[in-house]
């Protein structure tokens, strides 16, 4: 009961009385279907909790609770206010039929995205695990900023090891990958990204822990689907707004980014609704909706910095408005004029390490740039100067949506079949279409989009200027250049906020023509009328059905299903004043846990910058950590040289644990199944003890192996007898803490490993710089003995640090002889190395 009422407090009360209140005319609202009133009740209400949670976590006293509480007086105080005048009267009309389409929308959402536990992608090293942590961050520190403690205990002097500047104005280094460090002193960390998404997580976090965090943004992919809904409405009516929807709902991608954490979700959700709120206020003139279009654009714009292109085309919707007979709404203007002012100095100061690229792009650009850009832009200008004489005006309300037909149809058709990579055009820009409709929506259904483009632009363009000026500038701006890396459910990003519920809007326009543009007509048969709703309907179902059996098996996936038990199962194997150090990111995945180890179950954790840190440093660092913590723990598994003479460990624990992983395709090929994503790591502990280099040496390659070499694979096992072992590369190292001058040899247990029709290995050893022997290793697991000259081991047990052993190998890509997709090169496999 308490989670409900939280909940109603958050997403449903405070919108609720600001959209009964007896001003910006009331009985215009009032008039709206029940369903509908109810969507802009929780609208108004999440983009109040919205800014209130972030103006809280700005200024660094977010909790759940005094957002609630914000909330609360907020409505009381309107309610006083309006001094009980909450009631809508005769205009509010009771639920008609079409209130079932919504709600049928909501159940069928619920049961896509709720079939299966969403996805536990808590990792670092991309954006789903930075929105998780800088969400639970907020919620922790109660702050956009994260003070990071253990980042600023850190020594000056150590600091190379783990964050090295990088000379960048806006920010001193990386903390993880998606987190900047601004300022090492005092441990100053931001996130990466926009927080309008975060600041949900940390709601969440609040209401149900990490599970309400993996959830939220199933409820946003709802929220989505029904602003769709009501902004394809108004274009084209209920029952076609609802096919539309429907299909967006069962598509594979937003079934996946349903359950996926990111932004897009959460753009989507909030423009579409922006888009149908400034046709209410512009086409209808109703005053309250101005403040609340400007409001959920602003939002957007905290969510995702691309919804800045968004505000050209609704900036010249606006400024055409009264081409129809109507004025530009005040509210409007003035409210988006606050929220840009408020992004601005945003984006500037909290995210000025991510914005810095765009001010770099823009300070990039040519004088032919620049010039083309004033160009368009004085054009633009010119247009909306020229328009405001009647004649003018006449002419454009006629010519502008036939040449907005004609442009997009033109480019579709030479997409689609012309484009083709040349230059510096890269080929997932030139295939962009291609891949949206070949993969995800069908040429059939694209060509349907298309004329539906045609028909709803030519019947209803004035009805709603701004979201169709914003579907058709965003869709070509993208599919243009697509301006993100090339893995097909990566790339595919771009088209979920606007681009594919546009298509689908569209293609409903066609499917379902003859119902909606004889909505109004008199003449208009109701059985005509009612056969061609019940066509629209099957095709709709038809189409659905396919979209649906592409998204079974996703719908089921649990990305990194189980990663989340064995993160806190580590976690707890370290105490509150323990330090954790974490290898590079260049030696494994392993560097993925650090960031939720740290960020989310708060143990004291460094991520190593170099899988060869400087081992002076290191020793006097490990100095320091000893007398500050309890234990100092290093966690590995693709190898790091880091021991050095004096220096000891012992293996606290090993683990080896898969988790499902949907397989990551190349932009042009649909990826189909779950793979198994594997992780081999062992959890050290730095011990007293004698210098490590006593007795003789010997490593377990492919066991507890990590301390001592680099650029090797990952652990593997091969046999009945269980043999661990490693895959070289080109050039794989290994370090020898110390050497006797009595040490006469370097015995490696390798086996060339290699099919039948590649060629044998050629393996090169060396001993410090020296080359001490090469071997030509067969099929089977043999001793190859290396000879050491007494002169070399006299001279080499003279140093005082560790001695680098490298084995050189020529290489083979499994991928290349028996397919698949290992694309590693491999050299030879070691399963031992010792010194005799």
């Amino acid at each position: 009961m308490l989670t409900i009422g939280l909940l109603l407090a958050i997403t449903f009360l405070p919108g609720a009385v600001l959209f009964r209140l007896p001003i910006a005319d009331r009985a215009r609202r009032a008039a709206l279907p029940a369903d509908e009133r109810a969507f802009w009740m929780v609208i108004t209400s999440v983009g109040l909790s919205t800014t209130v949670a972030f103006a809280l976590a700005a200024l660094g006293a977010y909790t759940l609770e005094r957002l609630v509480m914000v909330n609360l007086i907020l409505a009381i105080g309107l309610a006083v206010g309006s001094r009980g005048a909450l009631r809508l009267g005769a205009p509010a009309r009771w639920p008609d039929w079409t209130a079932a389409l919504p709600a049928a929308l909501i159940v069928l959402g619920s049961w896509m995205y709720f079939a299966v536990p969403a996805s536990e992608y808590v990792l670092g090293g991309r954006d789903p695990g930075v929105y998780i942590s800088e969400g639970i961050q907020i919620a922790q520190r109660r702050s956009l900023d994260t003070v990071d403690a253990v980042a600023a205990a850190v020594p000056e002097a150590s600091r190379d090891l783990f964050f090295p500047p990088y000379g960048q104005p806006g920010y001193y280094s990386v903390r993880f990958m998606g987190f900047h460090l601004r300022d090492a002193n005092t441990g100053t960390v931001t996130g990466q990204f926009p927080q309008g998404y975060p600041i949900w997580i940390a709601i969440a976090y609040g209401l149900d822990g990490v599970t309400g965090t993996r959830r939220v943004i199933a409820w946003w992919a709802i929220l989505g689907v029904l602003g769709v809904y009501y902004a394809a409405k108004r274009l084209i009516g209920p029952i076609p707004a609802a096919a539309a929807a429907g299909l967006l709902t069962v598509h594979v991608l937003q079934t996946w980014y349903a359950r996926y954490p990111n932004s897009e979700i959460v753009t989507q959700a909030l423009m579409f609704p922006a888009l149908a709120a400034h046709a209410y206020a512009h086409e209808d003139e109703d005053r309250f909706f101005g403040p609340l279009a400007a409001s959920l654009v602003g939002l957007a714009i905290f969510t995702r910095l691309p919804v800045l292109i968004a505000l050209a085309p609704i900036g010249v919707a606006s400024l055409l408005v009264h081409i129809t007979g109507h004025r530009l709404r005040a509210g409007f203007l003035v409210t988006l004029a606050a929220w840009l002012a408020a992004a601005g100095v945003y984006y500037t100061t909290q995210l000025r390490p991510y914005f810095s690229r765009p001010i770099e792009f823009v300070q990039s650009l040519e004088i032919v740039h620049v010039a083309s850009l004033a160009a368009a832009g004085a054009a633009v200008l010119i247009l909306l100067w020229a328009i405001r004489r009647p004649p003018i005006a006449s002419a454009t309300r006629r010519w502008l949506p036939i040449a907005l037909i004609a442009i997009v149809s033109a480019a579709s058709v030479y997409a689609l079949y012309f484009r083709e990579p040349v230059g510096r055009l890269a080929p997932h820009d030139a295939h962009a279409l291609r891949v949206l409709t070949d993969l995800y929506v069908t040429r059939i259904v694209f060509g349907m989009a298309v004329a539906g483009y045609a028909l709803v632009v030519w019947r209803s363009f004035w009805r709603a200027p701004a979201l169709i000026l914003t579907i058709t500038t965003l869709s070509l701006f993208f599919l243009y250049k697509i301006r993100i890396w090339p893995e097909n459910f990566w790339l595919a990003r771009r088209f979920l906020t606007e681009i594919l519920p546009g298509t689908f809007i569209f293609a409903s326009g066609a499917l379902f023509a003859p119902l909606w543009m004889t909505g109004s007509d008199p003449r208009a048969i109701k059985g005509v009328r009612l056969l061609f709703a019940v066509i629209g309907i099957v095709a709709a179902v038809f189409i659905g059905e396919r979209y649906l059996a592409a998204s079974q098996a996703i719908r089921t996936h649990v990305e990194y299903a189980g990663i989340i038990p064995r993160i806190e199962q580590l976690a707890a194997g370290f105490g509150d004043n323990d330090l954790v150090l974490v290898e590079a990111r260049a030696a494994s995945d392993i560097h993925t846990l650090a960031l939720p180890l740290a960020y989310i179950w708060a143990r004291n954790t460094l991520v190593f910058y170099s899988p060869r840190p400087e081992k002076p440093l290191f020793v006097d660092f490990l100095r320091w950590a000893r007398e500050r913590y309890d234990h100092v723990f290093f966690i590995g598994g693709g190898g790091t040289d880091l021991l050095s003479p004096g220096m000891r460990v012992e293996t606290v624990k090993t683990e080896r644990f898969a988790i499902p992983e949907y397989e990551a395709t190349p932009y042009a090929v649909y990826p189909t199944r779950s793979r198994m994503k594997p992780f081999d790591l062992t959890v050290y502990r730095f011990v007293d003890g004698g210098p490590a280099g006593e007795g003789t040496f010997t490593l377990d390659v492919g066991g507890a192996d990590d301390l001592q070499l680099v650029r090797f694979h990952a652990k593997e096992r091969t046999g009945r007898d269980e043999i661990t072992f490693r895959w070289t590369r080109d050039h794989s190292f290994f370090s020898v803490p110390g050497l006797k001058p009595t040490d006469r040899a370097l015995v490696l247990r390798m086996s060339g490993g290699r099919p039948a029709k590649v060629s044998p290995a050629q393996v090169t050893v060396f001993l410090g710089e020296n080359e001490i022997g090469t071997a030509t290793p067969d099929g089977q697991f043999r001793d190859y003995t290396f000879e050491i000259p007494e002169a070399l081991a006299r001279d080499l047990s003279a140093r005082t640090g560790a001695i680098e052993a490298r084995v050189e190998s020529t290489t083979w890509t499994p991928r290349d002889v028996v397919g698949g997709a290992d694309d590693r090169m491999l050299g030879v496999m070691i399963d031992r190395a010792e010194i005799r």
